[in-house]
């Protein structure tokens, strides 16, 4: 019980010295180009995103972000883009960055190769994904991996007298490569 106390008043203790910092130090910006995305095949883009939030302290931060990917596949390329909430870490004493989060789909697409177009069920489609990635860091530099997918997609087909004939269900996933900034640059040891 004394270590629980013990570690409640350092953490207390660092989270009141962070807080003497200027409100600007507090904050963060960071965004990653996607360079190469793996899937159903290999493509040439990858998730694409920008984020920013508020510091805690030197090592967790919440945030907002955009965010675009697509699933490279042979037929029909689906893709989405989404908005959410953020939780970053970046541990002391290393260069690793790491982020979950989960937001709203705002939009998705998939080029059908079929004879009738694909119309998304927008009513049955799921509405949120989720992501995850890890950075490296180089100063404000970042390299990484990030995985993001969509909750279960529907895309549905008709005729022309507007009779279903089938539906397409998939989710939109995919690992990207990327390389990216981030703002504040990578703390020195002796900064945090």
């Amino acid at each position: 019980m004394t270590k629980t106390y013990f570690t409640i008043l350092i953490s207390i203790f660092s989270l009141t010295v962070y807080a003497q910092k200027p409100v600007w130090d507090k904050i963060y910006l960071d965004g990653e180009l996607g360079l190469l995305s793996v899937g159903d095949g290999v493509a040439p883009f990858g998730a694409t995103d920008i984020s920013l939030g508020y510091r805690l302290d030197p090592s967790f931060a919440v945030g907002a972000s955009l965010i675009a990917w697509l699933k490279p596949n042979e037929c029909c390329g689906p893709s989405a883009t989404g908005t959410g909430l953020q939780l970053r870490f970046t541990p002391a004493k290393t260069r690793l960055m790491m982020k979950v989060e989960t937001g709203y789909v705002l939009w998705t697409g998939y080029a059908s190769d079929s004879e009738y177009p694909a119309i998304k069920n927008t009513a049955a489609s799921g509405k949120n994904y989720l992501r995850a990635s890890a950075d490296w860091r180089f100063g404000g530099l970042t390299t990484g991996l990030t995985l993001a997918w969509t909750s279960r997609q529907f895309y549905d087909y008709f005729d022309e007298n507007n009779r279903l004939l089938s539906t397409d269900t998939f989710r939109i996933g995919a690992v990207s490569v990327h390389v990216g900034f981030a703002l504040p640059r990578e703390l020195k040891v002796g900064d945090r």
